[in-house]
């Protein structure tokens, strides 16, 4: 007995070292402080695999159990809706910065009882990234799953290829492939039947040992590789980060950029990285987190590694200089102005008016990095007036003879086309000629050809003049017509624009068109007034649509000049149908009260189908509204129905 006790003191310190079943086996994950780590969703396949089990019923029954303290994978209410074990299709999210990732993280932990398999997430990244990162749909570089294959290495499928903003291999430099070749459809991160390198919908191979294409290099291409290799350098960094103080390392780097390129403005920084000023600030304080596509975009403009902004050491030299060439690269595209202070700008100023060669403002503006010189107007409006006048004053030079450019066509087609116009109708104008020449203006043709010039021009006044007659002739007219037109009808007639052309050059005669138009519009709406109000003595009553027809007016008319005229002939026609209708009714009752009677006298049961035989074809009536009228007849006459 000593013995036995002995020997178990002795395993004692053996047995601490041997860890404690697990529920699941503890595969490793493929790729952890790589470019190419495992995701979840791959590493749930794989156990999946491992366990002969499908993703549904491990997702669904164990994991969930697994998850429990902290909270439930699949909530209650869906197993009702998807299925026994309420498991749906997962997205890439579940490898991310949302609430849900750490329930499968703890689920796989207590499941494999290991602890790194928060590393095959951007949990680490919780504090300081927002949670849109992740494609909607699964992606997969079919080149490195057959490569895989053919080495006989472990088929898994990278964290990288589940981003948004990476959306090529950064092995073979191709697209990733978003949809099944077999079947053509776009799959879910993590489906219930989903198996690694197979399509979750037919099952088929998703590799290919097809030739690679060579993409063309394109500013966009370039682009997105940029973006794929930074997510790449952020996916190495992950085990070394420190999930704690990540978001205020990443803010202390910002600053110091800030500081550095833009000396603390914010509004230049924001321009160089083609953002919003008030995001960057909300991003510096800490007010919300940056999303990953975003920030990418954002550090590429300016020339910075996302991947070092979450780094602990504080920029280098070299990078701030390399952020610093960017700022000066974008200072030609978007306007930055540099802060300065106004004794500074006033310095300046005053060297530029000591300067032996006089400058322009803009030269001075140029030579502070601004765009603009309005910054130099608000730092002394009087300083800008000295240096703008200095340099007029040096640059007045004596007239000089003006030089005429080369001439557009020689004299011979000139005169010519001078002559053409003469006999054309209507004759066209200096400036019409010459622009129909390549000239701007119509100096060139006066100068070239003075005499002919001025016979176009006379007769172009006279055919001017002309036109003018007829078109005030037309308007004298226009006052004698039956019925009066509008200034606007007039202006059709005579091809002008609009009125306003018109009225100024006949003030008179418009207002003279305007006033009889008004006059006989008054009188058109009161004749219709009257008639309408005659039309309310008719017998029978029409209805107000054709006493509309009948004067030749609209509803707007009647509503704005005699809506209660309006009204009343409507409320008689509608009364006069009613009536109408009601002795229709009558005439069609005492019909079939008559076929009952007489149905009853021949000692036949007046059914609905036999009364309906009796009464003649072509009665205007419906079929319900007849058995209606039986039933009435029915119970008037005493009969049962």
């Amino acid at each position: 007995m000593e013995t036995s006790e002995h020997m178990c003191t002795e395993l004692d310190p053996l047995s601490s070292l041997i860890p404690s079943r697990t529920k699941l086996y503890c595969l490793n994950p493929i790729g952890i402080g790589t470019a190419l780590v495992e995701g979840i969703p791959s590493y749930v396949m794989r156990v999946a695999e491992a366990h002969r089990i499908s993703v549904r019923h491990l997702a669904g029954q164990i994991l969930t159990d697994l998850a429990s303290p902290l909270g439930l994978l699949f909530p209650a209410g869906r197993a009702k809706l998807c299925n026994r074990d309420g498991f749906r299709t997962q997205p890439y999210a579940i490898s991310g910065v949302v609430d849900r990732v750490e329930l499968w993280i703890h689920a796989l932990e207590c499941g494999t009882g290991r602890s790194d398999i928060r590393l095959l997430s951007m949990w680490p990244f919780r504090e300081a990234l927002g949670e849109r990162m992740f494609s909607d749909k699964r992606g997969w570089c079919p080149f490195c799953l057959q490569m895989w294959v053919e080495n006989g290495t472990t088929v898994y499928e990278p964290l990288l290829w589940s981003f948004e903003d990476a959306s090529e291999c950064p092995v073979h430099g191709c697209p990733l492939v978003h949809k099944c070749a077999t079947c053509n459809r776009l799959l879910g991160a993590l489906a219930g039947n989903s198996h690694v390198g197979h399509c979750s919908s037919c099952g088929s191979w998703l590799g290919s040992s097809g030739e690679l294409v060579e993409t063309v290099s394109n500013p966009s291409t370039e682009g997105v590789a940029a973006e794929t290799a930074e997510i790449a350098r952020l996916l190495e960094r992950i085990p070394a980060i420190e999930w704690s103080t990540l978001a205020d390392v990443f803010r202390r780097n910002l600053t110091t950029y800030l500081e550095s390129v833009a000396n603390g403005n914010i509004s230049v920084m924001a321009r160089c990285m083609r953002c919003d000023p008030a995001v960057l600030s909300f991003w510096i304080i800490g007010k919300f987190n940056p999303h990953l596509g975003n920030l990418l975009r954002a550090c590429q403009h300016m020339g910075i590694s996302t991947a070092r902004l979450f780094d602990v050491s504080a920029p280098t030299a070299q990078e701030i200089e390399a952020a610093n060439n960017s700022r000066v690269r974008s200072e030609s595209k978007v306007m930055v102005y540099p802060k300065r202070m106004r004794a500074e700008l006033v310095h300046c100023l005053r060297e530029a008016l000591s300067d032996p060669m006089p400058m322009t403002l803009r030269s001075v503006a140029e030579k502070l990095c601004y765009t603009s010189s309005e910054p130099l107007y608000r730092a002394s409006r009087e300083l800008c007036r000295q240096v703008s006048e200095r340099f007029r004053a040096q640059s007045k030079k004596p007239n000089q003879a003006r030089k005429f450019g080369e001439r557009i066509c020689d004299p011979a087609t000139l005169r010519r086309t001078l002559k053409e116009s003469l006999k054309s109708d209507p004759i066209p104008s200096l400036v019409e000629i010459a622009r129909e020449l390549g000239y701007a203006n119509e100096r060139p043709l006066k100068r070239e050809q003075p005499e002919l010039c001025a016979l176009l021009q006379k007769r172009r006044s006279e055919y001017r003049r002309t036109q003018r007659e007829m078109e005030i002739q037309i308007l004298e007219s226009a006052l004698c017509e039956d019925p009066a037109p509008c200034v606007w009808e007039m202006c059709k007639r005579l091809g002008v624009r609009n009125t306003s052309v018109l009225r100024r050059r006949d003030p008179e005669l418009c207002s003279r068109i305007d006033e009889r138009y008004r006059s006989l519009k008054l009188d058109t709406v009161e004749g219709a007034r009257n008639l309408a109000r005659a039309a309310l003595e008719e017998v029978p009553p029409p209805p107000l649509r054709l006493i509309q027809k009948r004067l030749n007016i609209t509803t707007d008319i009647v509503r704005a000049n005699f809506p209660q005229i309006g009204k009343q002939i409507s409320e008689r026609y509608r009364e006069y149908r009613a009536l109408k209708a009601l002795n229709w009714r009558n005439i069609h009752l005492d019909s079939v009260r008559a076929v009952i009677t007489e149905l009853n006298s021949e000692g036949i049961y007046p059914s609905s189908r036999v009364v309906l035989r009796r009464i003649p074809e072509g009665t205007r009536i419906g079929r319900m509204a007849l058995i209606e009228l039986i039933r009435e007849a029915k119970a008037d006459l005493g009969i049962s129905d």
